[in-house]
């Protein structure tokens, strides 16, 4: 999972020099789905949807291939202890990712707001500007 986290962060720092390359939105998302893909340990997604990606991550992370529906279901419903659904978690937890590591910061109405890949990009690109 370290070596996914350098890879991840090596993304970003192209991000990072978006301003300077002049990288359209397309190239932003593409890298960003790339980064996600890494951090969520599945292989690279056309879907671009946090939550979905969080269940496919779920999903992948199913050793031996013994998680039938109704698990699933638990699994991606599962609550933690603030009643913060377990794919929100990960959504959050690589939004600050990227804050982090492209040392921006995005307000809490807006991040809230991310749905897709799109959404973030769109936000990286703004707080970047």
């Amino acid at each position: 999972m370290q070596q996914c986290t350098k890879e991840a962060e090596a993304l970003l720092q192209k991000i990072r020099l978006a301003a300077d390359e002049k990288y359209t939105e397309e190239i932003i998302v593409r890298l960003l789905q790339q980064c996600v893909c890494l951090k969520y340990g599945i292989e690279e997604q056309e879907e671009t949807d946090f939550i979905r990606l969080g269940i496919i991550s779920l999903k992948t992370a199913d050793f031996g291939g013994t998680l039938d529906e109704n698990a699933l279901r638990s699994l991606v419903n599962k609550k933690d202890c603030h009643r913060f659904p377990v794919v929100l978690q990960m959504k959050t937890s690589f939004i600050l990712f990227v804050e982090r590591t492209l040392g921006i910061t995005f307000d809490n109405d807006s991040a809230v707001a991310v749905k897709t890949v799109e959404d973030l990009a769109s936000l990286v690109l703004r707080s970047m500007a």
